[in-house]
C-alpha cells in the first residue's frame, strides 16, 4: 500500500502549505487521502495517516468548498480561497462530493465532530440531492455556479461520465449517515431526514418524522421490546438560532458540546 502513497503531497497538506492543491485533479486527489485513512484504520499505530486525512478534509472544506458543499472548477482544485473568482459552468463535479462524503463518514467514525455532520448535511441537501433530475432520475456532471447558469443532466444513451456511476449510487445512500452508533452504545442523530432505524442489537426501532428544511422540527419515536437506558446524542445544527427538546411532550434540559 505504501507504494501508492504520495508522501510529498501528504506532508505539504499536513503543513498547511499555501495553494498546495492548486491545479490538482480533484477526484484523483481525494481518494489518495481516503487511502491514507484506510491505512490508519488497518494499523492504528500509523497515526500520521489519520492526520493527513484530517488536514486534507479541513483544507478542502475551508479553502475550496462552495456554499453547496461541492468543490472544483473543471474537475480541478484552484488556488486557496478564490471561489467567487471560479464560478463557471463547470463547478462542483458530483464525483468529488461523493468521495468527500465518504471521507467524512470515515473521519466521523474516529472523532465525532459536529463540523463533520454539518458539512455532510450541507453537501447532501445542496449538491447531491440537487444533482438528480426528479423527472427521470438522470444525474448531473457539474452544478454550475456562474450567474444565470443552468444544470445539464446526462442522458441514458447519449452521454455518460464518471458521475453517471457514482451519481446513481448517491441516491441510494441517503440513509448512510442519518444515525451512528457510538462506542458507548449511544445513538448519534446526525441528520434530520425522514427515516426508520431498526437497531437490532437493542431490539429497538427509532422513527424520525420531519420535513426539514421546510420547517424546523423533527420528531423521534422510540419503540423497544423492553425498558432500557440509551443515550441519544442529537446534533445541534449550526443554522438553528435555538434548540428545544421535549420528551413525551415535556421540555427537558440539555448540554451542548463540541464533541
Amino acid at each position: 500500500a505504501h507504494q501508492f502513497d504520495e508522501t510529498s503531497l501528504f506532508e505539504s497538506v499536513l503543513a498547511g502549505s499555501k495553494n498546495v492543491l492548486n491545479g490538482k485533479h480533484a477526484n484523483t486527489t481525494i481518494p489518495k487521502f481516503l487511502g491514507a485513512l484506510c491505512r490508519y484504520e488497518t494499523d492504528n499505530t500509523q497515526t500520521k495517516y489519520l492526520q493527513y486525512a484530517e488536514s486534507f478534509w479541513q483544507m478542502v472544506k475551508d479553502k475550496h468548498t462552495y456554499i453547496t458543499g461541492g468543490n472544483s472548477e473543471d474537475e480541478h482544485f484552484g488556488a486557496d480561497e478564490v471561489l467567487d473568482g471560479e464560478r463557471t459552468v463547470c463547478n462542483n463535479e458530483t464525483c468529488n462530493t461523493y468521495n468527500m462524503l465518504k471521507l467524512t463518514r470515515h473521519l466521523f467514525s474516529w472523532q465525532s465532530l459536529p463540523e463533520y455532520s454539518a458539512y455532510y448535511e450541507r453537501a447532501v441537501f445542496n449538491h447531491i440531492l440537487a444533482s438528480q433530475n426528479p423527472d427521470d432520475g438522470m444525474c448531473t456532471y457539474y452544478t454550475p455556479l456562474i450567474s444565470g447558469g443552468k444544470k445539464s443532466y446526462l442522458s441514458p444513451f447519449q452521454s455518460f461520465c464518471c458521475c453517471s456511476g457514482s451519481g446513481m449510487e448517491n441516491h441510494v445512500k441517503y440513509g448512510d449517515f442519518i444515525y451512528s452508533e457510538g462506542s458507548d452504545s449511544s445513538l448519534w442523530v446526525n441528520l434530520f431526514i425522514p427515516s426508520q432505524l431498526n437497531w437490532t442489537d437493542r431490539k429497538m426501532i427509532v422513527t424520525q418524522d420531519t420535513d426539514i428544511p421546510s420547517s424546523d422540527k423533527t420528531v423521534l419515536t422510540v419503540k423497544t421490546e423492553k425498558p432500557q437506558s440509551v443515550i441519544f446524542r442529537l446534533r445541534y445544527p449550526e443554522w438553528a438560532e435555538s434548540m428545544r427538546i421535549k420528551v413525551n411532550g415535556s421540555s427537558v434540559s440539555f448540554e451542548a458540546s463540541n464533541n
